[in-house]
């Protein structure tokens, strides 16, 4: 999902699968539209990658380990080839501002140039609602592929990480996570840089009262979302991060490449 970490996760997933067993829907969407991609409304560059993978053969869809992207929840509709799906969700107001950040320094695309061109504040970006209103609620929508949520749109979000989903992480406990995720799938360790990292950094703690509180309003859904995430979250004691953030800073050196190759069990002897 958009701005909790995913687009740093899909390059770890990269690292762990030969690149002809991974369908990744960002080529798909540089393949279909090139340097415009950045003009296209997300609702179809989504829909645009979503068709792309319906449309292989069931041939090819059994010889992939990983379908990564920007994708709601559905996918496995169009497949035999039994899926578990993973993903990570932000606090909703940590992500709105996040996306804020994000499309104020992003050059070219239509639906943000009056961003950008009169350099708006987080307040007045959320007074043009035919802007703002894309990144609401925007965990439950693609966690259920309704882009109207309302209550039952949340039990049905619920629902499907309880009966399609092998892990839900949090972006605020990303390595802790992550190293769940890479123990459940058998993965190497799973080093990584941060991607897609916004230039501007308006702040929680620098927000105005009133318009933390309008973010909340508007992203009910997503907050009910997260604190039901935030309650289930396992807290073991067995994932501990500091050697493993070690080991990621040290990625580029000797030792950290002779260590990447492991897998994320052995990590654990030495904690």
């Amino acid at each position: 999902m958009p701005k909790t970490g995913g687009t740093t996760l899909n390059e770890v997933v990269r690292g762990q699968y030969e690149s002809d067993r991974i369908f990744d829907l960002s080529d798909v969407v540089l393949s279909r539209y090139g340097k415009e991609w950045k003009h296209v409304p997300n609702k179809e560059r989504w829909k645009t990658s979503r068709r792309a993978f319906i449309d292989l053969s069931e041939s090819k869809k059994l010889k992939l380990d990983a379908v990564i992207g920007h994708l709601w929840f559905g996918v496995h509709d169009y497949t035999d080839v039994p899926c578990q799906y993973v993903t990570f969700i932000r606090h909703p107001v940590r992500r709105y501002i996040s996306y804020f950040n994000f499309i104020h320094g992003l050059d070219g695309r239509s639906p943000t140039e009056e961003v950008r061109k009169h350099d708006w504040s987080l307040a007045a970006f959320l007074e043009k609602r035919s802007l703002s209103k894309t990144a609401e609620n925007q965990q439950v929508k693609f966690l259920t592929g309704d882009f109207s949520p309302d209550v039952e749109s949340l039990e049905r979000a619920l629902e499907n990480i309880d009966g399609c989903f092998l892990h839900v992480g949090l972006t605020e406990r990303f390595d802790r996570n992550l190293i769940q995720i890479a123990e459940s799938l058998g993965w190497d360790i799973p080093l990584y840089t941060r991607r897609n990292v916004s230039e501007k950094k308006t702040k929680v703690s620098e927000l105005d009262p009133l318009v933390m509180n309008e973010i909340i309003s508007r992203n009910e859904l997503d907050m009910a979302l997260y604190e039901c995430i935030r309650s289930q979250c396992s807290e073991r004691t067995k994932v501990k991060t500091g050697l493993f953030r070690i080991v990621n800073y040290l990625r580029d050196t000797s030792l950290g490449r002779s260590v990447s190759s492991l897998k994320i069990a052995p990590i654990y002897e030495y904690i």
